[in-house]
């Protein structure tokens, strides 16, 4: 039998080569290769078909061995000599039958390991398909498991669990190698799977290394990591693609790594707490309905059901508490379903599970004897859960031994600085996974207590010369605030007294930040605008003592000496939100960068309005804006956003409704300050006489003028509702309008009767200027009575017939 096996290795050799030697005289196409006839009756597949076949038969059932060096030459004819990459693949799933099947196994036990670290170990790993991989990975646990290096137990009625027993397993510089360098990316996938499913499993005699391996995972990493950055900055405009991918797909390692060593310590219950620094910030509040999964919404009403509301960076393990809390049930009962589907990890914050404000829960409670355990650990602590801002102000200077074992600290620990500056030379969308990496892990501890302690460098922090820098930054003293305000607010007095709200100020007021062009320096723009907000308008502001308290806007004030400073930051402010209103970009509606735009524009206006409302100077410093009418005309009309023209147009009205008393008294008989209602309404008018005249031009932004018509119109009716509401101050004040208001109902009305009327049936098209125009024109007729005549009757501009 064994002379057999020898004499069928040498038939297949031989018939392998007379096959390559009429191939390459007269090449031929995979699927030609397959059926072509290179010797005797049977095409090229079942040539090689049936000689595979008989040798797997013959180890199968005879008793004989197949050496290394008949191993070595059946993959050199089979795949390395294959014809096509179909026929290669084929000789592929071959050797992993031959390697796997219980049958064949001893047979070919004696030539796995040389097998796998002499020729699969050594073969060129960049273009490996998923057939080899299988291959390899087959024999990487078939060559430990021999070895006693590796177990596989079984794991519930399906499946088996790998645990690694020793950490010098054969092959892992090879599975490393693929993991990085392979150029399929389902390949490269499957690779980091299995490092990670090896790093994460270890045996029982190996817990006391956890650490040092997990270390040695994070190192790896980043020494494949670093040394792509260094080759792909000495690129210099060449091919540079590999070096990106492999930065990506280490990046990609660590992510899933991280990942995977929550998930399974959320399953078994660890106590080892992770604060990951983008948990720091709470994000926005969202609301969810609880309806009981036995009945429906219609039976109590959408109106009365109980609502339970977190931030979008809460884990799901804080929105099951105040489920629970306002439930009056155990949280770890409670059974949670949104979308349908069951919400298990506790870990993940509710922007990962996708969960939207007013989405509805549906909920039930599981009986007491299955959430014991879960009991016993919620007792205990939160698990994997992440601590709620505010819970402990002062973070920990030192680790237990447990969060040194968890990845997270380890890369946090030991290679933060690293990561940091790629950030300054990779290209955009590299520098957004490493971003993305870093809120994974813990906040930096070196810059937590610098900016924490308010030490003596602690303002190099703002003065960052990079975009990266600053943001993180600003997200620490963003999450310290909000602890503060639990705690008291003594640090956020604290931070104003330090100088934190001039060096926001200064940062604000620099050329930084002209054209954010990427979502970082939107993101930086925005939490700026939001900290000079809550530190002087919003839940931070606090009294600052000096020869005088002073809070809010006057502290503003202070910060920008008074005059000047505070008419070039409002000035400020008015063109960050012309710049964001006029960025949007028609063909990415609802990218990231759009989003960050639309809050950069609505922290600017909650500053606006509020430095309009509360100081006559910030009121003055809108009038003084050189070019009012663009600015207004950007902002209402050529802005991408609706939400936020909204956002503009309530502002505007707001601060036309709070300020008008004010200003009045506070102008005397010296100074004559115009009203904000008729300031706002001799920049509206003419526009919309514009819109009118041209309406063909602005056909294509028909849909944008709603919120302007909106405006004007709430703002010439705003005399009537103050009137009836028994405020008098504005019953005469249109008189002040340097537009006539009968010339301009004159030049609304012309324009209606020249323009020509275009029937359309069956048509969803609204033309929105038509619509604005006459709802103009009314409201003009209900300030003005008189103008019925001249505009309606047949005296006049016979308005009425023309609409008729």
């Amino acid at each position: 039998e064994q002379e057999l096996l020898q004499l069928v290795v040498d038939d297949l050799v031989i018939y392998q080569t007379k096959a390559n030697a009429q191939f390459k005289a007269q090449p031929l196409s995979d699927r030609q290769v397959l059926s072509a006839i290179f010797d005797g009756l049977y095409v090229h597949h079942d040539q090689i078909d049936r000689r595979q076949a008989f040798i797997a038969n013959l180890v199968e059932r005879a008793d004989v061995k197949l050496s290394f060096a008949l191993a070595g030459v059946l993959w050199n004819s089979l795949v390395c000599q294959a014809l096509s990459k179909v026929l290669q693949d084929f000789a592929l799933r071959w050797f992993e039958q031959i390697f796997s099947s219980s049958w064949t196994r001893d047979a070919v036990m004696d030539c796995a390991e040389p097998f796998f670290q002499e020729l699969i170990c050594r073969q060129s790993v960049s273009n490996l398909s998923e057939t080899g991989f299988s291959l390899f990975r087959c024999l990487m646990r078939l060559v430990n498991w021999k070895r006693s290096w590796l177990q596989e137990s079984p794991v519930g009625n399906h499946g088996t669990q790998t645990f690694v027993l020793n950490f010098d397993l054969v092959g892992m510089p090879c599975l490393w190698n693929i993991a990085v360098v392979a150029n399929n990316d389902i390949v490269a996938g499957q690779a980091i799977s299995m490092l990670n499913e090896l790093y994460q499993n270890f045996g029982p005699s190996l817990q006391d290394r956890v650490r040092e391996k997990r270390e040695e995972y994070v190192k790896n990493c980043m020494i494949h990591m670093l040394q792509a950055a260094k080759e792909l900055q000495g690129t210099d405009g060449g091919p540079s693609r590999i070096f990106e991918v492999r930065v990506c797909r280490c990046i990609r390692l660590l992510k899933t790594m991280l990942s995977e060593f929550e998930s399974k310590s959320s399953a078994i219950g660890s106590s080892v707490s992770i604060r990951k620094h983008g948990l720091r910030l709470r994000g926005e509040q969202v609301s969810f309905r609880l309806v009981r999964l036995a009945s429906g919404v219609c039976e109590v009403g959408t109106r009365d059901l109980p609502r339970a509301s977190v931030f979008s960076n809460s884990t799901l393990g804080v929105l099951r508490k105040e489920i629970g809390k306002t439930l009056s049930e155990e949280p770890a009962r409670l059974r949670l379903i949104a979308g349908g589907r069951e919400l298990k990890d506790d870990f993940r914050t509710v922007s990962e599970l996708k969960l939207t404000d007013g989405d509805t829960v549906h909920w039930t409670s599981r009986p007491q004897g299955l959430v014991a355990e879960k009991e016993e650990s919620e007792a205990s602590g939160d698990g994997k859960q992440v601590r709620k801002p505010g819970a402990d102000s002062a973070e920990k200077t030192e680790m237990n031994d447990e969060e040194l074992k968890v990845p997270h600290y380890v890369v946090s620990r030991i290679y933060f600085d690293e990561i940091f500056k790629m950030l300054d030379s990779a290209p955009q969308f590299i520098t957004s996974q490493l971003w993305d990496l870093l809120m994974t892990l813990p906040t930096n501890s070196r810059i937590l207590q610098e900016i924490q302690h308010l030490g003596p460098s602690w303002k190099n922090s703002l003065c960052s010369q990079t975009v990266y820098g600053l943001l993180y930054s600003l997200q620490v003293v963003e999450s310290l605030l909000d602890e503060s305000a639990v705690n008291g607010g003594q640090w956020s007095h604290t931070f104003i007294e330090s100088g934190g709200l001039e060096g926001l100020l200064d940062v604000i007021m620099s050329a930084r930040f002209e054209s954010p062009d990427s979502v970082q320096s939107s993101e930086c723009l925005a939490l700026l605008l939001k900290l000079i907000s809550l530190l002087t308008v919003g839940k931070y502001s606090s009294k600052v003592t000096g020869q005088e308290e002073k809070e809010g806007i006057p502290l503003l004030i202070s910060y920008l000496d008074c005059g000047k400073g505070f008419e070039a930051f409002i000035h400020r402010l008015m063109c960050i939100l012309s710049d964001s209103a006029l960025a949007f970009t028609q063909n990415q509606s609802g990218s990231a960068l759009d989003a960050g735009r639309e809050k950069v524009g609505s922290f600017a206006i909650d500053l606006l309005t509020a430095c309009s409302i509360e100081s006559v100077q910030g009121l003055k410093a809108l009038y003084g804006f050189s070019s009012c009418d663009t600015w207004i005309a950007q902002v209402l009309l050529h802005n991408g956003s609706a939400p936020l023209r909204q956002e503009v147009a309530k502002c505007i009205l707001k601060i036309s409704q709070s300020t008008v008393q004010n200003v009045a008294g506070a102008a005397g008989s010296t100074e004559r300050t115009p009203i904000p209602r008729i300031f706002f309404l001799d920049l509206l008018l003419p526009l919309i006489q514009d819109l009118a005249k041209n309406r063909a031009s602005y056909e294509s932004m028909s849909h944008r003028c709603i919120e302007l018509f909106s405006l004007t119109n709430d703002l010439l009716c705003l005399p009537g509702k103050l009137r009836d509401s028994g405020d008098m101050a504005l019953e005469t004040d249109s008189d002040l309008l340097s537009s006539n208001l009968e010339d301009v109902a004159a030049s609304l009305a012309s324009s209606l009767i020249q323009s020509s009327a275009v029937e359309e049936r069956n048509g969803s098209r609204d033309d929105q200027i038509l619509i604005g125009v006459l709802k103009t024109l009314k409201s003009l007729v209900i300030l003005r009575p008189e103008l019925r005549k001249k505009l309606g009757s047949s005296a006049g501009m016979s308005l009425v017939k023309h609409i008729l």
